[in-house]
């Protein structure tokens, strides 16, 4: 049952559509109006809402999970470190129940009110630490991805909590595997916990605001100059830069919805990127193997080279922001001339601890771990980068994919410490999952730009003649199979089995028919056996051409003739043995048609072996160069 009364700021009418909520936003005055015991209270007016790109709206109308929902009001509220957040709520079956409808950088999270048990103590943010696993009963172990502060900047529509304008309050945001996602809230006297889950718009049934994801974006680039040069700059995305680096002057700005101001100047060095700021590249998802139902096409708007120093050396590297209308920011990443194109990833969904990290069923193995730092920047960012600025990170891999964890460094928490001085420890972890993207891939999504090739070899570039050990063992496989099946289907045909004894006083030769015709086309075994040794001399002779086939035999021994034409033939024996003045030993000859062989086989898989393991001794040799750069190489010797 909807309530109507007069605002008490303005004495405009206002209406509280839904009977559980709690505070409603003044149409006329923007004051937010609570109610508590029948009387209303003037808490305090909101500034006005920040043009943002979301899809949704209040009054949409969804479906979760068979439970239908209205979109009722929204709150904008002003991270700590710059920038704001949607945060909609959702009246399930006329606000018997709300649900908390996060909105950031493209995606989304669905999160309720949970009751935990009173056996279980709701941490403090003091007692939390970023990257922490702690288990939340009935949601399993989830990993701290952030500290933070938010500030309650506007509003609109009816609330189901007491929002007062301008008050702030500390929240931490949990991440479990299967893109669980959950946050404790500190604004109350009792922190309040909320759990749910990254969630797409079409299984919200927010039919309408999913169809609205795709065209173009309503919030339009901002035409603006900048306050040191007054070169002309256009903001891609006014609503969620904070940072813009001018490429006119090196002047690093402060951004807040278009409107710029002077902070810093970055010094006279000048990078020039490899792809123009605003190039636009088509990507297939097929290339990246992301789930996209279709290609995408990213703007980059932001470049920032960082660097590492070892022993005195620089290494430096680019990376490049890419933006795309209602979707996350994504990255493309250059290190001498090598592409990766990298996606955020939820912390819940990786376990990064060691030498190892998992992710999506798949292993990776330590690469680096390292403290970057920002050597230069231009374009806009949707963070306060920062000349100098430095983070920890690790890097893990499994071609042709790599997973980057980055946490901001404090360069400030040593002296801190000296001084014994306390600050809310507030921060994030990142997970970035980057996949090797070939140069050429590069310059095809930009239109077929030409950039360098690159040298050596990346971390998590795939060998690029691995298809070859596949080839050898399926070329293997049919000629196995092929050798099974003449084993199985050859005849054994029997031409002549005799046992055969030479006398000393009788012709040491004998000239006989072959039992069988040779019927042609088959290869041909002479095998002799015998107690004693003795050597057979023979020849097979066509009886109407007279051609002879010779071999030559010792006893233990078989021999292989090629085909014969088919006809029959006459066989003519001869011996010899270690006492010639006797008797000759028995010996059993035995003479068969279609006689299968596995020498030829083995010969064969030798012959096709020997590409493959070329191709390995190459294989080693890439990969000894991958892991040049590493300190956790495998080729280490201790």
């Amino acid at each position: 049952m909807s309530f109507q009364a007069s605002c008490p700021a303005c004495a405009a009418p206002i209406e509280f559509t839904v009977d559980s909520s709690v505070v409603t936003i003044c149409p006329s005055c923007r004051s937010a109006v609570g109610r508590a015991d029948g009387a209303l209270e003037n808490l305090g007016k909101v500034s006005d809402l920040v043009q943002t790109d979301s899809p949704l709206r209040v009054g949409l109308r969804g479906k979760f999970k068979g439970v239908p929902f209205e979109l009722v009001g929204r709150a904008q509220i002003r991270h700590s470190a710059g920038g704001v957040w949607d945060e909609w709520y959702a009246a399930f079956q006329g606000g018997k129940r709300w649900g908390w409808l996060a909105e950031a950088q493209g995606r989304y999270y669905l999160t309720f009110e949970k009751e935990l048990p009173s056996t279980f103590t709701t941490p403090s943010a003091d007692d939390l630490e970023i990257d922490q696993e702690i288990t939340i009963p009935t949601m399993g172990n989830m990993v701290v991805a952030e500290i933070g502060s938010g500030e309650f900047a506007s509003a609109e529509g009816e609330i189901p909590y007491q929002l007062v304008p301008g008050e702030t309050f500390e929240f931490a945001d949990l991440s479990g595997a299967g893109r669980k996602f959950a946050t404790i809230d500190w604004s109350e006297e009792q922190p309040v916990f909320y759990a749910g889950g990254e969630l797409p718009l079409k299984s919200l049934g927010l039919a309408e605001a999913a169809s609205r994801e795709n065209p173009e974006r309503r919030v339009q680039t901002a035409q603006v100059n900048c306050p040191q040069c007054g070169g002309p700059l256009e903001l891609q995305a006014p609503d969620e830069t904070q940072r813009v680096a001018c490429p006119y002057c090196g002047a690093m700005l402060d951004c807040d919805h278009g409107d710029l101001k002077f902070l810093k100047a970055l010094g006279k060095k000048k990078v020039t990127p490899r792809i123009k700021l605003g190039s636009v590249g088509r990507f297939d998802p097929v290339d990246i193997e992301a789930d996209w139902d279709s290609p995408r096409e990213y703007k980059i708007i932001g470049f920032v080279r960082k660097k590492v120093t070892y022993d005195g050396i620089d290494y430096k590297w680019e990376e490049y922001l890419l933006y795309c209308p209602r979707q996350p920011f994504c990255w493309l990443v250059c290190s001498e001339g090598h592409w990766s194109f990298g996606q955020g990833v939820p912390s819940g969904d990786v376990y990064a601890r060691g030498s190892v990290a998992e992710y999506d069923g798949r292993s990776f193995r330590i690469f680096d771990r390292s403290r970057p730092q920002v050597d230069w920047v231009i374009g806009e960012f949707y963070w306060k980068v920062s000349l100098g600025e430095t983070v920890k990170s690790s890097d893990y891999i499994s071609p042709p994919w790599m997973i980057s964890r980055e946490t901001a460094v404090d360069l400030n928490e040593e002296r801190r410490k000296k001084k014994n001085r306390r600050k809310k420890k507030q921060g994030e972890v990142n997970y970035t999952l980057l996949h090797y993207l070939p140069v050429e891939k590069v310059e095809q999504a930009f239109g077929g730009i030409d950039l360098a090739d690159p040298t050596g070899v990346a971390p998590n570039q795939v060998y690029p003649y691995k298809s070859v050990y596949k080839t050898f063992m399926m070329l293997a496989a049919v000629a196995i199979a092929i050798g099974l099946l003449m084993f199985a289907t050859s005849s054994r045909r029997a031409l002549y089995s005799k046992s055969i004894q030479f006398q000393p006083n009788q012709p040491r030769e004998i000239l006989q028919p072959l039992s069988t015709p040779i019927s042609g086309g088959d290869n041909i075994e002479v095998k002799v056996t015998a107690t004693q040794w003795v050597y057979v001399f023979g020849e097979i002779i066509d009886t109407k051409t007279g051609e002879k086939r010779e071999f030559g035999v010792p006893s233990g021994k078989a021999v292989y003739l090629s085909a014969l034409p088919k006809g029959d033939y006459d066989l003519r024996v001869r011996a010899k043995w270690q006492n010639i003045a006797s008797a000759s030993p028995y010996f059993a000859l035995q003479i068969r048609e279609d006689v299968p062989r596995v020498a030829p086989l083995i010969i064969l898989i030798v012959i096709l072996a020997i590409v493959p393991c070329c191709v390995a001794l190459h294989h080693l040799s890439f990969a000894t160069q991958r892991w040049a750069e590493s300190d956790y190489s495998p080729f280490q010797s201790e």
